[in-house]
């Protein structure tokens, strides 16, 4: 048996389910990003050898999502609902987030050892080409601070098992009314992972060229002007992360 490709999992909100640290609430141009960003994502997928599927928290229709699309490419996306509970609300979108990203995984049924990549879905990504590689048991892709007490959690990769295990419990430490966002919780349980030697941390071969517009701050993120200055910082980054890493051993 052939054994399943390695997924791109996208996230996604049309009508948001909080309003907490949320800029971009319009429903009308959130799904018309998703529209946007889509047709890129599935091209990237296919060209890396990957599959891609969304989990959308709002039950916005499948069709609607994917209109611009091309057909032929539509048809290999795997669209996925949830919805949240009150406590997951209460706690904020980070933890819907994880809460959708587990039950997203359950539903697919995906060997423990698959990497999956979990991507922001109203963003692209312009250098996916270089950074969709499949994974070793353990290893997770990330971009943490050198003090280990965040993650931007728009790009991360890991194996089912990893995820499932460790991540998506990320979401139940999740509280924004105090202060305690998805990048601390995700930052936490890798951290514990890390120093337990049950995990390794994989940097990434470039800085994520993101593109499209924060939905926390409103902010429209450049993927040229991050290129530009990932190759003015990358040196000293990766000065950093080899001091950051002797520290640890």
């Amino acid at each position: 048996m052939t054994p399943p490709r390695p997924l791109v999992l996208l996230t996604a909100t049309v009508n948001p389910n909080v309003a907490t640290r949320l800029t971009v609430q319009a429903v009308d141009e959130r799904l018309r990003q998703y529209q946007q960003a889509l047709p890129v994502w599935a091209e990237a997928a296919h060209a890396a050898g990957f599959a891609l599927a969304l989990v959308e928290t709002s039950a916005a229709d499948r069709d609607l999502l994917l209109s611009r699309t091309p057909a032929a490419l539509a048809d290999t996306v795997a669209v996925l609902h949830y919805t949240a509970t009150p406590e997951q609300i209460r706690r904020g979108k980070g933890a819907i987030e994880m809460a959708a990203i587990g039950s997203a995984l359950t539903e697919l049924c995906l060997p423990g050892d698959t990497t999956v990549y979990k991507a922001t879905g109203r963003l692209t990504l312009a250098n996916a080409d270089q950074l969709l590689r499949p994974l070793r048991p353990g290893e997770v892709a990330a971009r943490m601070s050198l003090n280990r007490d965040y993650v931007d959690t728009r790009f991360v990769g890991a194996s089912v098992d990893v995820w499932q295990r460790m991540l998506v419990a990320a979401g139940t430490l999740v509280d924004d009314d105090r202060g305690v966002y998805l990048e601390h919780a995700v930052a936490s349980q890798l951290a514990a992972g890390l120093a337990l030697k049950r995990l390794s941390l994989v940097r990434f071969t470039a800085r994520p060229a993101l593109g499209g517009v924060s939905g926390s701050t409103g902010q429209a993120y450049s993927a040229s002007a991050q290129k530009a200055k990932d190759a003015l910082l990358r040196p000293l980054e990766s000065l950093l992360s080899r001091l950051a890493a002797k520290k640890q051993a």
